[in-house]
């Protein structure tokens, strides 16, 4: 049976190769039932028309006498038999298409995946581990890594919608900001690839966008890893060599004094990154800035958007600091800042909001000349 299925997959048979001396209308007949396209088989009333005659005088003389009369009654009994096989079989070999095999480009593509990340992972390590600028080592990791990632990325998900029918398949962004928020994580514990936001331990503080799109991804590598086998161990390997290396180089204690004083930290917090790292690493942003008053002013007087973005996630952070110097916090919080800086408050709850007034009551009392209204 599987002999003949394999041939059956691979070839198209034919009753007339193996009779040559079969009438043409019965050898037509029958090779349409070996057809390897479902939709060109006869129907069972076409086949009964066409081997009984139908509703035809019975003077006619049908394709079924014409085959007995031709070939012998034993002949023609195991040219029956053969197709009812075959017709087995091939019944089989299409459910076992539907059912089991993937499309054939997943197992590919999930191949070219795996290798086309191993070979970025290998040389972001290599490019960090040769670095001396703490900028460049934070722009490979946060910037030109996950856009990199997002390209190899892309061709898995497209694979893996068509696989499993879903409708859309994540953006180059949404994927971008997922390799942001995992290098972010993998660099506070060695934690395995989409398990930091896949945990229930702080789930909440990721990017609603981000998580979803962590949980598609995760379905994809399992779904496509359970029909066509698990990464390679060289994939892991890679990825933990890469994180390493960053890790090695944030153990300098001159390192972060190198990043702030670098002009060009300023250009590489976009807007979008610094919010990514406010939902996604909060306390991590706390331990750094906090001892960089002034380069935070710096970069959020800089940028209104970034500054907008800092106030509507963490206004908390922008008042506790700018409490120990109001005059840089009075030149920040103009009136286009009222309304994040309302929305981040209000995000706070009453129990933050009393806190600050606790903890920074001269920084709130800047924000309630802003906003108009005490909060």
């Amino acid at each position: 049976m599987a002999a003949m299925a394999a041939r059956i997959q691979s070839e198209r048979i034919r009753f007339t190769d193996w009779v040559p001396d079969l009438p043409a209308e019965l050898g037509n007949i029958l090779d349409r039932c070996l057809d390897l396209e479902p939709e060109e088989r006869p129907s069972a009333a076409e086949l009964s028309l066409a081997l009984t005659g139908g509703g035809r005088p019975q003077s006619h003389v049908t394709a079924f006498e014409v085959g007995r009369r031709s070939l012998g009654l034993g002949l023609w009994i195991g040219i029956s038999l053969i197709l009812a096989l075959t017709g087995s079989v091939l019944v089989a070999v299409g459910t076992q298409s539907d059912d089991r095999l993937p499309p054939p480009d997943g197992c590919a593509t999930l191949a070219e995946y795996d290798l086309r990340r191993t070979e970025l992972f290998t040389q972001v390590s290599s490019d960090i581990e040769r670095s001396t600028s703490p900028v460049d080592v934070v722009d490979r990791l946060l910037v030109r890594h996950p856009e990199q990632w997002a390209d190899v990325t892309l061709p898995l998900m497209d694979s893996w919608m068509e696989v499993a029918g879903l409708p859309e398949s994540p953006t180059k962004q949404q994927l971008t900001d997922l390799a942001v928020v995992e290098a972010v994580h993998a660099l506070d514990g060695d934690r395995s690839e989409l398990g930091a936001w896949l945990s229930s331990a702080g789930s909440a503080a990721y990017p609603v966008g981000v998580r979803s799109t962590a949980q598609t991804l995760r379905d994809a590598l399992e779904g496509l890893g359970a029909r066509c086998g698990p990464a390679a161990p060289v994939v892991a390997e890679a990825r933990a060599r890469m994180y390493s290396a960053v890790r090695s180089g944030l153990t300098d204690e001159l390192f972060m004094s190198k990043f702030f004083a670098d002009p060009r930290s300023f250009e590489l917090m976009t807007p979008r990154l610094v919010e990514l790292l406010l939902i996604s690493a909060r306390p991590i942003v706390e331990q750094l800035v906090t001892s960089q008053e002034t380069w935070l002013f710096s970069l959020l007087r800089g940028s209104d958007e970034t500054r907008d973005v800092v106030l509507a996630n963490a206004p908390d952070l922008i008042l506790l600091i700018g409490e120990d110097d109001v005059g840089s916090l009075e030149g920040l919080l103009d009136s286009s800042a009222r309304e994040p800086l309302r929305a981040g408050l209000r995000r706070l709850g009453p129990f933050g909001r009393d806190g600050l007034r606790r903890s920074a009551p001269g920084a709130v009392r800047v924000a309630e000349d802003v906003l108009g209204t005490a909060i």
